[in-house]
């Protein structure tokens, strides 16, 4: 019979199984962001899709509208999206606070773009300029 003592495992990996680390992918930081910014604007764009493709069918609005506010709309989510994963990411890994975060961050962007759009609108209110293309 051997009675000699045995040696505690050692795990296969100094700093844990990688596939159970926080930060498992390749490209760090600023891969993260990227593909969120990059989810963001494809969630955008299909939300904007929708909602112009619905009103271009009804008359009230065309092609060139349509195209012009799908890509904004994709832009804006997709800023909103790497910002509020730049910010959640400097501020905490807690699962409430990272969401609270997110959602504050984001929504800020989306808030100051629009803030931005309806200030150019009330400028140009009057002036000949409003729904066309720019």
């Amino acid at each position: 019979m051997n009675t000699q003592p045995v040696a505690p495992m050692q795990p296969a990996y100094p700093g844990g199984d990688p596939r159970y680390l926080a930060d498992p992918a390749p490209g760090g930081l600023c891969a993260d962001l990227t593909q969120m910014a990059l989810m963001g604007a494809v969630i955008g764009a299909a939300g904007a899709a929708g909602r112009h493709l619905q009103a271009m069918q009804l008359g009230h609005a065309n092609v060139r509208q349509t195209v012009r506010e799908t890509a904004r709309a994709a832009i804006i989510t997709g800023a909103a999206s790497a910002v509020a994963g730049a910010a959640a990411h400097a501020v905490s890994r807690n699962g409430l606070t990272r969401l609270a975060v997110l959602l504050t961050a984001g929504t800020a962007v989306v808030y100051a773009s629009h803030s931005r759009d309806q200030s150019h609108r009330q400028l140009h209110q009057g002036q000949g300029t409003e729904g066309r293309g720019k």
